[in-house]
C-alpha cells in the first residue's frame, strides 16, 4: 500500500505522461491532415489549369475554322520573330492537337472556290492573317490536311509556321475534270434523248516529294490498278478445264512411254501399295516420257485409258498433274502431285503437260444455222448430266473447230400426241474445251432439262474468231 503523499505524485505523473502522448498524437494528425489538404489543393489547381487550356484550344480551333469560311474575318498574322503554330495559327509553344477526325479528301476542280481569292487555276494567294490550317479548311474541308498543302509548296514555304501575304500556294488535287464521252439517256414520251457527259477519272502524276496517306495520287493509282485487275478479261476457257477434260485419240489408244511408278509417301497401316490411290501432294517416282530429259519443275499430265467409242476413238481420262522435284543419277526422278482430277494410281501414264492457247479477250460470235453433230460420250456415264459435266461431241462435219466454240443441245421438232407439231427446243449449251482430230470435248454451261444423253443432237451456235 502506497503512502498518502506518494499516491498524488504518481497520479500527477501519469496524467502528465498521458497529456504529452495525446499532444504528440494530435500534432501528428494535424500534420497528416495538412499534407492531404495541400495535395487536394494542388490537384484542383492542376484541374483548373487543364480546363483553361482545353477551353483555349477549343476557342483557337473554332477561330481557325471560321477563317476558312468566305467572309469570315481572319486574325492578323503575328509579327516575325515568334513561332506560329501551323495548326492553330497561335504564337508560342505547341498546343495539344485535337483528335484527328477522318475525312475524305474531295476532288477539286480547277480554280479557287467561291469567295476565295484568285491566284490562278488550282492555286491560292495568301492574304494577311491566313494560316495553313485555315487554307486547308477552306479548300480541303478539313484543317488537319494542312501538311498536304505544305508538302507540295516547299519551294515557296520554307517554314510551315510562317506564310506571308502574296505567296501563291498550289492546291492538292486541283485537276479539271475531262469529258471523255456522252451517254444518251432515254426519256419517256418519245422526247429527244438527254445527253449526259461522263467525267473521266483524274490522272495525276506522283508528287516530286512522294505521296502521303492524304495524297489523292495514292488513291487514284490504287483504285485504277484495282479496277484494271477486276476488269481484266479472263480467258473464255480456263486452264483447269482444259487440263482435266477427257479427250479422244485414235482407236488403238494413246501411245505413251512415261509412267507413274509408285507413291513414296509411307503409311502406318500395312496395305497393298498397288491398290492404294495416290493422294494430293504425295511424292511419286516416275518414268518420264521419252524424247526430252526432265528437269526440276517439269510438269506432266497423268492419264488413264478410258472406253473406246465406236466410230470415234479411244477416250483418255486425265487423273492429275505432277511436278518434278528431284533428279539423281541412277535413280528414278521424284515428282509431287500438284493437281488431282480422278483416282490416280501406280502404273498410269505420263504425257507432257500442254497449256491452253486462247486469246483472253476473244469471245465466241453467234452463228445462225451452224453445222450439226451428236453427243458421243458422257464422262462417268451419269444418269442426269448437269452443268460442268464433260461430254464428247463428234468432230465429223465440223470445219475448223476451236477451243471456246459453243454448241446448243437440241431436241428436234416432233409431232405431239394430238397431232400438233412441237417445235425444236434448246435443252442445254456446251462450250468446247479441248479439240482432237477425232472428237471435241465440251463442258455443259447451261441446261433447261436433264434430257442430255448419248445421241443428243448438237448445233454449233457460236464460233470463236
Amino acid at each position: 500500500m502506497l503512502e498518502p503523499r506518494v499516491a498524488p505524485r504518481l497520479a500527477r505523473g501519469l496524467v502528465t505522461v498521458a497529456v504529452a502522448g495525446a499532444l504528440v498524437f494530435l500534432a501528428s494528425a494535424r500534420v497528416t491532415h495538412a499534407q492531404v489538404t495541400e495535395a487536394i489543393k494542388r490537384a484542383r489547381q492542376a484541374e483548373e489549369q487543364a480546363s483553361q487550356r482545353n477551353k483555349a484550344v477549343d476557342q483557337q480551333a473554332q477561330q481557325a475554322t471560321q477563317e476558312g469560311k468566305p467572309g469570315a474575318k481572319a486574325p492578323e498574322k503575328p509579327a516575325q520573330g515568334g513561332a506560329q503554330n501551323p495548326q492553330t495559327g497561335t504564337q508560342g509553344g505547341a498546343q495539344p492537337a485535337a483528335p484527328r477526325r477522318p475525312a475524305p479528301m474531295p476532288r477539286l476542280t480547277s480554280g479557287p472556290t467561291p469567295g476565295a481569292n484568285a491566284g490562278g487555276p488550282g492555286t491560292h494567294t495568301v492574304e494577311k492573317g491566313e494560316t495553313l490550317w485555315g487554307i486547308a479548311q477552306r479548300y480541303l474541308s478539313d484543317p488537319y490536311l494542312w501538311p498536304e498543302i505544305y508538302r507540295i509548296n516547299k519551294d515557296v514555304v520554307e517554314d510551315p509556321r510562317w506564310i506571308y501575304p502574296g505567296e501563291v500556294l498550289k492546291l492538292p488535287g486541283a485537276t479539271p475534270p475531262a469529258t471523255v464521252g456522252a451517254v444518251a439517256v432515254a426519256t419517256p414520251g418519245g422526247q429527244p434523248a438527254a445527253v449526259v457527259q461522263q467525267e473521266a477519272p483524274v490522272q495525276e502524276a506522283e508528287p516530286p516529294e512522294g505521296s502521303t496517306v492524304f495524297s489523292s495520287f495514292r488513291r487514284a493509282t490504287s483504285t485504277a490498278s484495282r479496277n484494271a485487275f477486276i476488269q481484266r478479261p479472263a480467258p473464255i476457257v480456263r486452264s483447269g478445264e482444259y487440263a482435266s477434260a477427257p479427250f479422244v485419240t485414235a482407236a488403238n489408244g494413246p501411245a505413251w512411254s512415261g509412267r507413274v511408278l509408285e507413291s513414296l509417301n509411307g503409311v502406318s497401316v500395312d496395305v497393298d501399295r498397288k491398290d492404294r490411290a495416290i493422294q494430293l501432294a504425295d511424292p511419286v517416282s516416275i518414268t518420264p516420257p521419252s524424247g526430252a530429259p526432265p528437269q526440276v519443275g517439269t510438269r506432266y499430265l497423268v492419264i488413264r485409258p478410258g472406253p473406246t467409242v465406236p466410230g470415234v476413238g479411244a477416250v483418255v481420262v486425265p487423273t492429275g498433274i505432277v511436278d518434278v522435284e528431284s533428279i539423281e543419277r541412277g535413280k528414278a526422278p521424284v515428282a509431287r502431285v500438284t493437281k488431282l482430277f480422278d483416282a490416280m494410281r501406280a502404273g498410269q501414264g505420263l504425257i507432257p503437260y500442254e497449256r491452253v492457247r486462247v486469246d483472253s479477250a476473244a469471245r465466241p460470235v453467234a452463228l445462225a444455222n451452224g453445222p450439226m453433230t451428236t453427243v458421243a460420250y458422257l464422262l462417268a456415264d451419269p444418269v442426269l448430266p448437269t452443268i460442268q459435266a464433260f461430254i464428247v461431241l463428234g468432230a465429223k462435219g465440223i470445219t475448223n473447230p476451236r477451243v471456246g466454240d459453243v454448241f446448243a443441245m437440241i431436241r428436234p421438232a416432233t409431232v405431239g400426241a394430238t397431232g400438233a407439231p412441237v417445235p425444236e427446243e434448246v435443252i442445254g449449251t456446251a462450250q468446247v474445251v479441248r479439240v482432237t482430230p477425232q472428237a471435241l470435248t465440251a463442258v455443259l454451261t447451261g441446261q433447261n432439262t436433264g434430257a442430255i444423253k448419248v445421241g443428243t443432237q448438237a448445233r454449233l451456235a457460236a464460233r470463236m474468231p
